[in-house]
């Protein structure tokens, strides 16, 4: 992705951005997926585990908010506040407090116009 943002190649960085998410998604579900077959504590979004509530885990708030980043990298300032204000909203619902610190600074940027 990064080679084709240099090139100004917005439809290949694109197909690259897609490429690598769904690859990154793929892994995680099959981690899920192997982990959930051997019993240890709970780690099912919000179980409790050590008398705490777990996060949910997600990959799609930050899958936004990289491609909020990418648009804006193109100049595609509409497209990539939708983008950003989605990863804002799945970050708060998973609970992603890095994610949502991440989005607010980049959606602040943004509307700045930077």
């Amino acid at each position: 992705t990064l080679y084709h943002a240099e090139a100004r190649d917005l439809l290949s960085a694109l197909d690259s951005f897609h490429q690598h998410h769904d690859s990154a998604r793929a892994s995680a579900e099959l981690a899920a997926a192997t982990s959930a077959s051997s019993p240890r504590e709970p780690t099912a979004p919000g179980d409790v585990a050590g008398g705490r509530r777990e996060p949910r885990r997600s990959l799609v708030q930050w899958s936004d908010l990289d491609l909020g980043r990418l648009l804006l990298g193109f100049g595609h300032r509409q497209q990539a506040l939708a983008a950003l204000h989605e990863a804002v909203r799945l970050a708060q619902q998973s609970e992603d407090h890095v994610c949502l610190a991440h989005a607010l600074l980049l959606l602040a940027h943004a509307h700045d116009g930077i």
